[in-house]
Parts: C-alpha cells; structure tokens; sequence
C-alpha cells in the first residue's frame, strides 16, 4: 500500500493592522509625548537644546522644573527632597497658579494633588528661578571638572616621581617621563 502523498505546506503571511488604522507621526507628533512632560516648558527646553544643538545663542529659560518624589517606594510619606530642593530655593508648583509661569495642565502629564500642587503619582513639580539655577550648575560643573583634573593630576605626580628616581640612579636629565595629553576641541562659545 502506499503511502499518501504529503502536500507541501504554504507559508503564512502575517501582516500586523493597527484596529485604530494607520497614521503618520507628523500628523500626530505628540502622540509620544512622555508623562512627565508640561506645556509651556518641556516644549521650550526641547527648543532651547535644539538651537544649542545647530550652534545658535538660545534664549535662557527663565526657571527649571522638576518632579521630586513625596513618598518612599514603599508608599510612606518622606520630604527628604523636598526639602532638599527648597534649600536649594525651589518651590511647589500649585496647579491653580500654572499660567503665572506660563505653564499649562491642558497638554501636561500632571494631575492636582489633593493639597493643590502639581502632582505625576508620587512625585510633586518644584520650579527654580533662573538665577538661582545657573549658580547650582555652575558650582556643578566646577566640581565635576575638578574631579575630571584629578586622575591627569595623579598621573603627573607619578611621571615626575618616576623621572627624579630615573634621573637620580642614572645621573642622566635625557631620561625622563611626561604625560601626554590630548586637548579637546568643542565647540567656541561667545
């Protein structure tokens, strides 16, 4: 008896539909704004770092936000940062006086909180004016390209430690050890 013949089998096309239809992001761009976006402002910083970007003089902004968390993960109060960032000269965004900083809930991830701030689950938006702001980056940078400058710090102690043993076991001044650096060219600013 023989056997039936096995049919070759058919590949399956899988085509993926979206049930809500297809639509372009320039038609829709803020589709994929993030949750903790707000009007007024995130859209200012995006233009901000986008002039930055292709070599332009932005205007500054005139404050900084951020969301600082109220609670510990595990629900319970906590103002730790909150006091943190007001020692810092930040203040609670109360939703009722969103427009006095040009800022709008319309678009904005933010809800008002039960106390009246701007409330993103357990995080409350603080503002910080301009001038107070630009001070913390400042004393942040410095500080951070102070700690930048301590390994080539480190390095030139070594290689002028290592030349003076060279030098004092040979009596020779040709043998000696430098550090090399690279300089980085960024972009001038006026």
């Amino acid at each position: 008896m023989a056997r039936p013949r096995k049919q070759k089998e058919q590949p399956v096309q899988v085509r993926e539909v979206s049930p809500w239809g297809e639509i372009s992001s320039e038609v829709a761009p803020d589709a994929y704004r993030d949750s903790t976006f707000v009007k007024g402002y995130s859209d200012a910083r995006t233009q901000f770092d986008l002039e930055a970007s292709q070599g332009g003089h932005p205007q500054p902004l005139p404050y900084r936000l951020q969301y600082v968390p109220v609670e510990k993960q595990n629900g319970v109060a906590d103002n730790t940062k909150v006091a943190y960032y007001r020692t810092r000269g930040y203040i609670p965004v109360e939703f009722d006086k969103l427009a006095a900083y040009g800022l709008s809930a319309e678009e904005s991830g933010f809800v008002k909180g039960v106390d009246g701030t701007c409330r993103l689950g357990s995080q409350m938006l603080m503002i910080c004016p301009a001038q107070k702001v630009a001070v913390h980056a400042k004393m942040q940078r410095e500080a951070t390209e102070a700690l930048q400058g301590m390994p080539l710090a480190q390095m030139q102690r070594a290689a002028a430690e290592y030349t003076g043993k060279v030098q004092g076991a040979t009596g020779s001044t040709k043998d000696r050890a430098d550090v090399w650096q690279e300089e980085e060219v960024g972009r001038e600013t006026k």
